[in-house]
């Protein structure tokens, strides 16, 4: 059968094993460089369209070699794997308009992620957490119509969670981070018919109703593993450059560092990253935002503190 897509792989073999499979069993066809400059000679002779990169192949000045691995193909989607994962480089890396995916090597869903990944975009990007979850996983979902439904939605998910086994402050931390995406839907996402934020300047107090067209949607599920948690609003309009800027700004940890103020969704996009083991963004512009997050919830409090991150912004034509 002929493969649906190509991927050069560069780095350790033996690193590299588990996303070459990965590859190979979702359709591609996988070639393998050790290096990067030869992986800059290759992409420059015939362009692939994935590139999966080992960031510890790249040496001490990773983000050079990116630059010039983007150069020779500008038209390769790069997809970072790495370990440690997020590297140092991370904040660098999110400044890049290229850069859009890093999966984390040690992740225990790695494997499952990148095959989701590819799936979707060779599909041209794909809505929802069954792109994340086994067949047979329960997603439970929640319309929200006006910010009243906050505590019945947050409710619903410490009783999902109190039927896992978990509560704690493993629980608490997550109904803070549905917490912040249910202000984030109901208060920033709307726009008037101008296109303009409809309550953004309204402080997360003030009750807000949504008409039907503006309502969004909480969704969450479960494998008894992985936990998944995912908003979705019909607006579209947060842009990929605004979420990596606000992580960006928030892992710096500076002078620039975001503020809580009314209506500001910044600090809450940059609390789902610094949480979850996984954040997913996907856009269609002007018709559908999904934010999505994953967590092992195997462990400990402290093991999801330290626990591998990846990042992934998808954005359909």
């Amino acid at each position: 059968m002929h493969p649906h897509f190509s991927a050069l792989l560069i780095g350790d073999a033996l690193r590299l094993r588990a996303a070459s499979r990965v590859v190979v069993c979702a359709g591609g066809h996988a070639s393998h460089e050790p290096d990067v400059e030869r992986g800059v000679l290759r992409l420059g002779e015939r362009p692939v369209t994935y590139a999966l990169l080992d960031l510890a192949a790249l040496g001490d000045a990773p983000l050079e070699a990116l630059r010039n691995l983007h150069a020779a193909a500008p038209q390769t989607t790069l997809l970072l794997l790495a370990h440690p994962s997020p590297p140092p480089c991370f904040p660098e890396l999110l400044a890049e308009p290229w850069f859009g995916h890093l999966l984390a090597l040690e992740s225990p869903w790695f494997m499952e992620e990148l095959a989701a990944t590819l799936r979707k975009l060779e599909r041209g990007g794909v809505l929802g957490l069954p792109c994340y979850l086994p067949w047979g996983a329960q997603i439970q979902e929640i319309r929200l119509t006006c910010s009243d439904d906050k505590a019945t939605a947050l409710n619903r998910i410490a009783e999902h969670m109190g039927q896992l086994g978990i509560g704690g402050r493993v629980m608490r931390r997550l109904q803070d981070i549905a917490d912040e995406m249910i202000m984030n839907a109901i208060y920033d996402a709307p726009l008037d018919a101008e296109g303009r934020p409809k309550f953004a300047h309204l402080t997360r107090h003030t009750p807000v109703a949504l008409g039907h067209a503006e309502q969004s949607t909480l969704s969450f599920g479960s494998d008894g593993r992985t936990f998944a948690l995912g908003i979705r609003d019909p607006f579209g309009a947060l842009k990929v450059e605004t979420l990596k800027g606000y992580v960006g700004k928030g892992l710096r940890r500076g002078d620039d560092q975001i503020d809580q103020k009314a209506g500001g969704a910044g600090l809450g996009l940059y609390l789902q990253f610094d949480f979850m083991g996984s954040m997913v963004l996907n856009l269609a512009p002007g018709r559908v935002t999904e934010m999505i997050g994953l967590l092992d919830i195997r462990g400990s409090f402290r093991d999801l503190a330290t626990a591998p991150k990846s990042f992934n912004c998808f954005v359909a034509e």
